[in-house]
């Protein structure tokens, strides 16, 4: 069965520019959009607009993702309205003929996002969070059948190898980054590079090669406590872009180098990397299976003295507490908005030094995430910002599960609060964790907390200068620790 026919997605008669489908994959948010007209405002625009920021931000992001499937938007899923949202909702509400004023009704969202799901579920698509490199992607299963395990990952192949993704990993001594983007940006004999971007935690490079295309995304963080690089690159014909460049889309934004959430491959037939289901009786659940207590990734915890760490909880039960791997004893007497203080002997991790004052602005968050195997887990990096909410300081960033205890940095590298216990748990859109505003403890009630404790922690001092994500990452990533209790 040829190509275009075994994946049945609803872009049939796609017509795209292949540059621009890439201006909208380089992963900012604000790379997505086009500008909204500058000129006078279009009162029609400003409508559409005011009824989108309106909805939640998931609803907002599964409209975006169902526009991919649907084959009318071809930019990043950040749940922004900008002019290619607008065009993307526009032509959709024409072929569904409905009013196409750039909004929808709650009746032609779910128009919408049942007509995505179906040509998402036809391909079998499915974020994987890949065990070796630990990537979590979007794997069109329908079409990449075939999965092999590489040095640094693993390789998903059509039946006849026209088309593959590979998921990869490499360890980054330093300025590997920037040595892989100018190795991969130079063109070559039947080689053509026709975008390239590179920024301080990630890089793009695409174009044609001997008839094919490729896309490689690269991203630079912290896992385990060492920098590494996570990405993968796409390839596939020339002459089947009309099948491949909207799949194109949905894989990059389903791109997730850093966020290991549990995601599914129960879905994945045999043979394409997942195991055949066991039988089961119709009509019957499965038995269940007694299952003994086991270590539970609760939160993150901050070293802030030779053996002592600083985490926030939402209860004041933590039995077998582990931090960085290491047996840790509560103290028994709390603090303020849920922050406790463990005794961990033999941690040596270097102390955080807690910033004076209240911040405000760009910001970036360490926190321990979940990671495939028990206990386990690794350090995600997430950018935001910090500001004010109605009952405190808030962060804005894409936080895992269990994000209670992460470390809050200004962008010069100072510790200016740890995040708090959060109302509820973050829903995945399409794959992927959105941004969201979680409470913030400032580092007054923190030091506060310290100094009621006897513990004195590490002087603080002012950062200098703009650092990158990565930057903040690698100096001060070792000391934010996995917090686990038994459950």
């Amino acid at each position: 069965m040829r190509l275009h026919r075994v994946l049945t997605i609803a872009s049939v008669g796609l017509s795209l520019a292949f540059g621009t489908l890439l201006s909208g994959l380089t992963g900012s948010q604000a790379l997505a959009q086009g500008p909204a007209p500058a000129a006078a405002p279009d009162p029609a625009f400003e409508a559409a607009r005011a009824a989108f920021d309106a909805l939640p931000e998931a609803d907002r992001r599964a409209i975006q993702d169902a526009l991919v499937w649907t084959g009318d938007y071809k930019g990043t899923v950040d749940g922004g309205f900008g002019r290619m949202t607008r065009e993307a909702i526009v032509a959709f509400a024409k072929r569904a003929k409905l009013p196409a004023d750039g909004s929808l009704d709650t009746k032609a969202r779910a128009a919408l996002v049942a007509a995505g799901a179906k040509a998402r579920d036809a391909a079998l698509f499915k974020p994987v969070l890949e065990a070796k490199s630990g990537v979590t992607i979007g794997v069109p299963a329908k079409l990449f059948s075939k999965k092999t395990a590489s040095a640094q990952g693993a390789r998903y192949n059509t039946p006849d190898g026209a088309a593959a993704l590979d998921v990869f990993s490499a360890p980054d001594p330093g300025n590997e980054l920037s040595a892989m983007y100018d190795r991969l940006k130079v063109d070559a004999p039947n080689r053509k590079v026709s975008y390239k971007v590179l920024r301080a935690d990630f890089f793009v490079v695409s174009g044609d090669a001997a008839g094919r295309v490729f896309y490689t995304r690269v991203a630079r963080g912290v896992a385990e406590g060492a920098p590494v690089l996570r990405g993968y690159t796409l390839t596939y014909p020339v002459q089947q872009r009309a099948a491949f460049d909207a799949l194109n889309i949905a894989i990059a934004n389903s791109f997730s180098p850093f966020a290991t959430a549990a995601v599914a491959v129960a879905n994945a037939p045999a043979g394409a990397g997942g195991a055949a289901r066991p039988p089961q009786t119709p009509g019957l659940a499965p038995p269940l299976q007694a299952s003994a207590p086991r270590p539970t990734l609760v939160g993150s915890a901050i070293v802030v003295a030779p053996g002592k760490a600083l985490a926030v909880l939402a209860s004041r039960t933590c039995t077998d507490a582990q931090i960085g791997g290491r047996k840790a004893t509560m103290s028994p007497q709390p603090g303020p908005d849920g922050l406790v203080m463990f005794d961990v002997p033999g941690q040596t991790a270097p102390a955080l030094a807690l910033a004076t004052g209240s911040a405000s602005g760009p910001v970036v968050v360490l926190q321990q995430g979940p990671r495939a195997g028990v206990p386990a887990s690794e350090l995600i990096v997430a950018p935001g910002d910090l500001g004010a909410g109605e009952t405190g300081a808030r962060v804005f960033a894409p936080l895992q599960r269990a994000s209670n205890g992460a470390a809050v940095f200004s962008r010069s590298g100072a510790l200016v609060g740890l995040v708090g216990v959060a109302k509820s748990a973050p829903r995945l859109v399409a794959g992927i964790v959105p941004a969201t505003a979680s409470p913030v403890i400032g580092t007054d009630p923190a030091k506060a907390f310290l100094q009621s404790a006897g513990v004195v922690s590490a002087p603080s001092e002012a950062g200098k200068g703009e650092k990158s994500a990565g930057e903040i990452a690698a100096a001060s990533g070792a000391s934010v620790l996995p917090l686990f209790c038994t459950q």
